[in-house]
């Protein structure tokens, strides 16, 4: 009997603890990517994103990082609580990192991986794009021919994050 109650316990518990990840997960804003990165002879599954605006070099800037699992924000908060920008945020985990313009051109594009890291500034072989609308970035990006060094392909949608 005992037995049978203990096994009800846990059961309900577990229950609810799958309905509260449930909630979490509505209620996280939507910030899918699909796509991969290729660096150094690795592949990186890109499943997530997050996106942001910030300024640099007095412009306003919106920030997109892809990656295989979601960031962790805290540093990225703290950043802009410090700051008033991103300055002091790096992303470790394997990503891409995508800076459009306030007219929703590519700025500038950062790949990093294990250490390997590629900064890009106004190369034709790269394709970005991002429509922002109602507080929302969707887009893509890609390599148009894969570098010796790098490829990657990706679409986006994400809500831009208030830090």
């Amino acid at each position: 009997m005992r037995l049978m109650i203990a096994a009800l316990c846990i059961a309900s518990l577990l229950t609810l603890a799958a309905a509260g990840r449930a909630d979490e997960k509505k209620d996280r804003p939507k910030a899918e990517a699909k796509g991969t990165l290729t660096l150094d002879g690795k592949t990186y599954k890109l499943e997530t994103a997050l996106a942001y605006e910030t300024t640099k070099f007095d412009r306003k800037r919106t920030v997109i990082y892809l990656s295989e699992k979601p960031l962790d924000t805290s540093k990225l908060k703290a950043s802009f609580k410090k700051n008033g920008t991103d300055e002091d945020f790096f992303a470790s985990a394997p990503h891409v990192k995508l800076i459009f313009d306030d007219k929703g051109e590519l700025f500038q594009l950062a790949l990093y991986a294990r250490g390997g890291n590629v900064i890009l500034q106004g190369d034709p072989n790269i394709k970005a794009e991002a429509a922002l609308k109602d507080g929302s970035a969707k887009g893509m990006a890609k390599t148009l021919k894969p570098d010796k060094d790098y490829t990657f392909e990706a679409t986006f949608e994400v809500k831009l994050m208030k830090p």
